[in-house]
């Protein structure tokens, strides 16, 4: 045999990835331990499990769950907890039941199970998010969130006022978060707590971010006894109904093409107009002006989609803050709506990091070559990623699928995060672990400032285990001692 076809054979078993390449061409996921090939599998099987909860199966379900390991650790039941809550913010149909598996725990708390630590946990979960993010959408899922579990005895209105009460001596950038939950919970605070607006009147004028006060919030504040007046029964009645009495909303929920007219020419509004929520509703986040046929995309209005698309209303159509219909499309897919965007040759490449964000794990495989794809590539007009995308929802069959497909592990996306630094931020240690496991850079993006900030003292103490953390690192706006200072100050709430 020749020389040139000695190097031929050696070539061609390389790329079959034998002898060397076995090792050099292995994808992410092949070159995880059986642990966390176990891990995400077992993360998988929860969110199935929860993503399927209905009405028929939830007795059985929560009966398996009480029986499972998971319901015997602490540890793994924190998990299970923090993925439920985090799983709503994303995916908020989930709320509902979410909700009512806290219930569940909360009341059938026994010496053989763990189920002791649920309100604390819980309460504090949900603090995090509450004072950790700065989107109106967030801040409403978790008021309405809270709110369900008032109403089911999990919590009472004291241990609001007492959570609004530490951040009143400890922080003055939360002005917006605490306005908004004090007047979500209004009636019932003012009840307990008769002069509970008069010391949120002191902090709101000495915070030093009450200019970023939201818009709908800050008219509320300004003229609460009209507010208090005009708008509490009303508040009463519709903070817990998705449509929030509104009948544009209602049909868009029940996505009825002859309704959603109807309400359009009662109102004297355009097919080309822009929804307007009605106040406090559950999509406070619309407030930046979305048009109706992306909204009714977001609803997975189908009917309605397809009424406004052959009445003639433009595809290109974007939201005050630039998102396009691409982007809410990925976010709950439909395959009516994409034959559409491709038959108009839309450009979708902005929406697939929006996949991360579904949980209907039927339609990802459905539509996995379209988010594998752009998962593969550079970054996205809007600067998100796939991969990171992934990480940031929790979504563990994105995750798996971009592990599987060697997306770069040290990806950056266009604020400068890489899933590393994103999986410290949310706070999940099984992504943390696997990222580093596989040779992430553990100081890219600045994972230790992001654990540190948002309060994961577990993560901060495994990152600072490893060898190669610079400890020293800071970015051009903070420094990493003041995250320590803030971490141990959210040790003590």
């Amino acid at each position: 045999m020749s020389i040139f076809k000695l190097i031929r054979a050696f070539i061609e078993l390389f790329e079959r990835n034998y002898i060397i390449g076995d090792f050099l061409m292995k994808s992410h996921l092949d070159r995880l331990s059986q642990k966390y090939a176990d891990y995400i599998e077992k993360t998988i099987q929860t969110t199935e499990f929860l993503c399927t909860l209905n009405d028929e199966n939830f007795d059985e379900r929560c009966q398996f769950f009480v029986n499972s390991e998971t319901s015997k650790s602490e540890t793994y039941f924190k998990e299970f907890l923090r993925f439920s809550i985090n799983l709503c913010f994303v995916w908020p149909i989930q709320i509902p039941f979410s909700t009512r598996l806290i219930k569940y725990f909360h009341d059938n708390q026994n010496p053989s199970n763990v189920f002791s630590i649920t309100k604390d946990f819980v309460l504090g979960d949900l603090s995090h998010w509450y004072f950790n993010d700065s989107n109106d959408d967030v801040y409403i899922f978790q008021l309405y969130f809270i709110h369900q579990l008032i109403q089911f005895g999990v919590f009472q209105i004291a241990d609001i006022i007492r959570m609004l009460k530490v951040f009143f001596n400890k922080k003055k950038q939360f002005c917006n978060q605490i306005c908004m939950e004090f007047l979500y919970f209004a009636p019932e605070i003012e009840t307990e707590d008769p002069d509970f607006f008069n010391t949120l009147f002191l902090f709101y004028q000495r915070s030093k971010s009450k200019n970023l006060l939201n818009k709908k919030t800050l008219n509320f504040f300004n003229d609460f006894e009209k507010y208090k007046e005009n708008n509490w029964q009303l508040l009463k009645e519709n903070r817990s109904r998705l449509d929030c009495g509104d009948d544009i909303l209602k049909s868009l929920i029940d996505d009825n093409p002859e309704d959603f007219r109807k309400s359009l020419e009662k109102r004297g509004e355009s097919i080309t107009g822009y929804f307007s929520n009605p106040p406090l509703s559950l999509f406070t986040i619309f407030d930046i002006k979305y048009p109706f046929i992306l909204t009714s995309v977001i609803f997975n209005a189908v009917k309605i989609f397809r009424f406004l698309y052959e009445s003639g209303v433009s595809l290109d159509s974007t939201s005050e803050n630039g998102a396009t219909i691409a982007q809410a499309a990925s976010m709950n897919p439909d395959k009516e709506i994409f034959d559409i965007l491709f038959k108009e040759n839309i450009n979708i490449a902005d929406g697939m990091a929006s996949f991360s964000r579904c949980f209907h794990f039927d339609k990802l495989q459905q539509f996995k070559s379209l988010y594998k794809k752009y998962g593969e590539s550079e970054l996205s007009p809007t600067k998100s990623t796939v991969f990171v995308q992934s990480v940031l929802c929790l979504n563990f069959m994105i995750f798996k699928e971009c592990l599987k497909h060697n997306v770069d592990i040290n990806q950056t996306d266009g604020f400068n995060e890489t899933p590393l630094s994103t999986a410290c931020l949310v706070g999940s240690r099984l992504p943390v672990s696997i990222l580093v496991d596989l040779g992430a850079d553990v100081n890219k993006g600045f994972p230790l400032i992001r654990a540190a900030s948002n309060g994961h003292s577990q993560i901060v103490e495994y990152l600072l285990s490893l060898d190669n953390i610079n400890v020293n690192i800071t970015n051009e706006h903070v420094f990493l001692i003041k995250f320590m200072e803030l971490l141990l100050y959210l040790q003590q709430l």
